[in-house]
């Protein structure tokens, strides 16, 4: 009997995630979905995003049930109207956004390589290639000290570290037959674009050319289902070259965060990235 392919996809009740579930399911994938409150998937489990101990508890749950995981999606993120911070003071954004993935990617790790071929995709953002210098700052990252930004501050930051992270574990990763992409899904319409975080403004500006979440869904299955997609970032079906702030002294920079963090948080190992 053909294994029907498992795919993990974190934030699907609402927005790109949701559709994505739909979609894969009706790929012939067996879902499983992981967010704060149940979401579509043949297999939901809670699990709260800012809360990086009980993430990896769930995590390894997934690992445990599920020896082959074929699809892991990093599509959950936060936009916020201010700093936000979790019970372990870790700023919100960071948590979610960049050091959830961190912590899904290393203890399914193991899942993956044993379904060959395996496939992890973060999705990112454009707003990682916006030149401000003081984005990439690692020190901003977990416990910021800069005034609050809307888009460009903490949610840029921990898109580019996202995307960073991808890059630094892709070589890694590459050994265990696991590719790692950074997929841009452009703007869409969703409860965290129309939400507080961001500006009236760059709403006007942006709302027209807004894609639908489901369009972004397509777009993703339709590339796994051609094999892809590739390895690094892709945007709009197209590989594309890092920004200059993702060198590999930031990524490993990067790396080196989340490792720390998650060694600080769990009560468990997470393996180590190479």
């Amino acid at each position: 009997m053909t294994r029907r392919p498992v795919a993990v996809v974190t934030g699907t009740t609402s927005g790109i995630g949701c559709q994505l579930a739909r979609r894969l399911a009706h790929a012939g994938y067996h879902v499983v979905s992981v967010n704060r409150r149940a979401g579509p998937g043949d297999d939901a489990r809670l699990a709260d995003l800012t809360d990086t101990a009980h993430l990896a508890h769930t995590a390894h749950a997934i690992a445990r049930d599920y020896p082959c995981v074929d699809l892991l999606v990093n599509n959950a993120a936060l936009m916020l109207g201010d700093y936000r911070y979790t019970a372990d003071g870790v700023e919100a954004h960071f948590a979610v956004n960049t050091l959830a993935p961190f912590v899904l990617m290393q203890a399914l790790r193991a899942s993956l390589a044993r379904a060959g071929n395996g496939r992890i995709v973060n999705l990112v953002s454009a707003v990682i290639y916006e030149a401000d210098t003081r984005a990439s700052e690692i020190d901003q990252l977990a416990r910021p000290t800069q005034p609050f930004v809307p888009v460009f501050g903490p949610y840029a930051r921990s898109k580019r570290a996202l995307a960073a992270l991808g890059l630094a574990l892709q070589a890694a990763y590459a050994k265990d037959d696991i590719r790692v992409c950074g997929f841009d899904p452009g703007s869409c319409r969703t409860p965290m674009t129309l939400g507080r975080g961001m500006p009236w403004r760059l709403l006007l500006r942006h709302f027209v050319r807004m894609r639908t979440p489901d369009a972004a869904a397509r777009e993703l299955v339709t590339m796994l289902g051609a094999g892809g997609p590739p390895a690094g970032i892709v945007s709009d079906g197209r590989w594309l070259a890092p920004p200059p702030l993702l060198d590999a002294g930031y990524q490993q920079d990067v790396l080196a965060l989340c490792r720390a963090q998650a060694v600080a948080l769990l009560p468990m190992p997470i393996p180590a990235a190479g």
